[in-house]
């Protein structure tokens, strides 16, 4: 009968895995007003005012656009036992996405905020969720994607009073030196400071060290007017 062949053909239909299902759920595909605004129907061949009811089931014979995908791959779609609305959802979730360092590398030209807003819906974060990045990961990886200062940068910015030494020790943990004694750690580099010990047995307390004789006394090269008008005052 018409109900049994129906039924019949529609159980060898290809499903979604759960791999599928998640892929789709990062991807945006559920979010059918997210993915159109990132293009993902793009170029599939469906206008914008069928999308929803092709994703949904609704439409199963949507109106192609000849040159669209869906159209020139039909026969191939049919024969692989894809549904129009299985294929719909493979095609928004099939495009390559940018490199997480890409992704840092716009947030910090400002071509992309950190999060979405109304009138700009590519974002970092966006891109972090279709990256799979769990979320209690997304900010740190934000915060710790802009350069720390250089070691010359410290240096000199500690000889003309921009950093303290506490600012100092804290910009060379920055760029991976240990703010930690042998045999001694803390939760953070503010409470390594205050250890004694930390502070001057430590990788970064040796370069604070270092840092505050080195500018005490500057090679001729890095002397500024005040270094040289003080050389000139010295008796011999």
């Amino acid at each position: 009968s018409e109900p049994d062949v129906d039924y019949m053909m529609r159980v060898t239909e290809v499903i979604p895995s759960a791999g599928d299902i998640i892929r789709y759920a990062v991807r945006e595909v559920y979010t059918p007003d997210i993915a159109k605004a990132f293009g993902q129907f793009d170029e599939l061949g469906v206008s914008a005012g069928e999308i929803d009811g092709v994703l949904s089931g609704a439409i199963t014979k949507p109106s192609l656009d000849p040159e669209g995908v869906l159209a020139k791959a039909e026969s191939d779609i049919e024969a692989a036992g894809l549904p129009p609305a299985t294929f719909t959802k493979e095609w928004a979730a099939h495009w390559l996405l940018p490199s997480i360092l890409q992704g840092f590398e716009m947030l910090h030209r400002g071509v992309i905020p950190f999060k979405s807003t109304g009138t700009q819906a590519l974002s970092l974060e966006r891109l972090m969720i279709a990256l799979d990045i769990m979320p209690a990961w997304r900010e740190p990886l934000k915060d710790i994607s802009y350069n720390p200062f250089t070691r010359v940068d410290v240096r000199r910015m500690h000889k003309i009073g921009v950093l303290d030494e506490e600012a100092v020790f804290t910009a060379y943990a920055d760029v991976g030196f240990s703010p930690f004694a042998p045999g001694h750690d803390h939760e953070t580099v503010a409470a390594a400071f205050a250890c004694e010990t930390c502070r001057h047995e430590s990788k970064v307390g040796h370069m604070l060290d270092f840092t505050i004789l080195y500018n005490a006394d500057p090679p001729e090269a890095e002397k500024t007017v005040t270094d040289t008008e003080r050389d000139l005052t010295k008796s011999d």
